[in-house]
């Protein structure tokens, strides 16, 4: 992913899921804009960055009410916060739960950390077919441990 906004524009759907946590956008939310020559210039400066803490929650948004997060609300989410489209794609890309590529409707995420292995038996290679694995879900104290969205 490269630090310019290049390709994909996000479709109403996710602009409705950034809007609802953001707001609707405005002339002074937006702190990108375009100089003479195309090129991309920050305006929003420290007032976007106090915004800054909303990335996870913007990006849980997306991912809750589409399924996936694109690339095209990856470039509107990068719009609206003025954060570089390939720091939201590391961030995305971090976490299990989240994916930038689109997946079915009903998930099956297994953990494979170290308590749910050791209760189960179940690695990365030994797991029900479809499923997804994930690094913990936090549920030790209960392993082993399933998610399903």
């Amino acid at each position: 992913m490269d630090l310019k906004i290049a390709s994909g524009t996000a479709n109403t759907e996710e602009r409705h899921a950034v809007d609802s946590l953001l707001g609707p956008p405005s002339e002074t939310s937006h702190g990108a804009k375009r100089d003479e020559m195309g090129m991309r210039v920050s305006t929003g400066g420290e007032s976007l960055r106090k915004l800054r803490h909303l990335l996870l929650p913007t990006l849980h948004s997306v991912n809750d009410r589409v399924g996936y997060i694109s690339r095209g609300a990856i470039n509107y989410i990068s719009q609206r916060l003025d954060i570089a489209p390939a720091e939201i794609y590391g961030v995305a890309t971090f976490y299990a739960l989240f994916d930038t590529n689109e997946r079915p409707a009903r998930q099956v995420h297994v953990c494979v950390d170290l308590a749910c292995r050791a209760a189960s038996g179940c690695t990365e290679n030994t797991l029900p077919e479809g499923a997804i694995p994930s690094p913990c879900l936090g549920t030790c104290e209960r392993a082993p441990s399933v998610l399903v969205n």
